[in-house]
This record gives structure tokens, C-alpha cells and sequence, in this order.
């Protein structure tokens, strides 16, 4: 019996000061990468990056679709760097009410290295968190 190796899909959101990186993983292979750039001069029309979220929202759904992306069966989405609002870092289930102290369970993080030159991902390491101090992981655990 030939068993094929379960493909995870992976959406990476990367908001920085006036781009958002997104990118699309297909376990180790990112299978599309872009900065969406968004207008410097529209930015400052609003007080904070969390003010920005419909306008930077328009730009990732305007890529995603002019480039076919398809993000329908996701297995996670991973949302890095960017002064959002605060919350607890770990790994959060998606719905409706996105609250993190009723939330049980163990809680996990996931590393993930690009090679600068080109673009690709070079490498995914997950860690289960195990002390945490402040919102921030102090003692964890990395699985390959």
C-alpha cells in the first residue's frame, strides 16, 4: 500500500509599516510568497495598524485573487510580527469568538526560516510551549 504523506497548508500573514507579507505553505514548500504593498500616504489616514485591517484586508483578497490562491481547506494560519492587538501568544482555533483565556489545552508555536536570497522557506520548527512569562514563551520544547 502506497500512503501518501498528509500535505498541510499553511497561510503565513506578516503585517509590517506599510507592507504585508503573505505567503502559502504546502508543508515545506511555499508555494507563493508577496509583499502587498499599501499606500504610505493612506496609512497615516488612520490612527493605528489595527484601524488598517479592512484596507490591508483589500489588498491581500486582491492579490490572493489575481494570482488564483485558493485558500479553501487551510490547516492553519500563522500571523507574525506587526503591532496588533495584544493577546497571548500560541496557537488559537479559528471561530467566532476568539478568546484566549477560556481556551483549553496545550499551547504550540511554529518557527518558520526563509532564505533571504531566495524567498524560499528553508525550514519549519515547532515548539510546544511549556513556561510562559508576560505573553511570552520562556521554556519550550522544539519538535522537527
Amino acid at each position: 500500500m502506497n500512503m501518501e504523506e498528509k500535505v498541510y497548508r499553511v497561510f503565513v500573514v506578516n503585517p509590517g509599516s506599510t507592507s504585508t507579507k503573505v505567503a502559502l505553505f504546502e508543508n515545506m514548500k511555499c508555494v507563493i510568497s508577496r509583499s502587498v504593498f499599501h499606500d504610505s500616504g493612506r496609512l497615516m489616514e488612520y490612527d493605528n495598524i489595527n484601524d488598517q485591517l479592512e484596507y490591508r484586508m483589500f489588498g491581500i483578497r486582491k492579490f490572493l485573487h489575481d494570482s488564483r490562491v485558493d485558500l479553501t481547506g487551510l490547516d492553519c494560519v500563522v500571523g507574525r510580527g506587526g503591532p496588533c492587538y495584544a493577546c497571548k501568544s500560541g496557537t488559537y482555533a479559528v471561530d467566532d469568538l476568539l478568546i484566549q483565556e477560556y481556551m483549553d489545552g496545550q499551547e504550540y508555536g511554529a518557527d518558520v526560516y526563509i532564505d533571504m536570497i531566495s524567498g524560499k522557506c528553508t525550514d519549519i520548527v515547532v515548539k510546544k510551549k511549556i513556561k510562559m512569562r508576560a505573553g511570552e514563551t520562556d521554556k519550550s520544547v522544539s519538535y522537527k
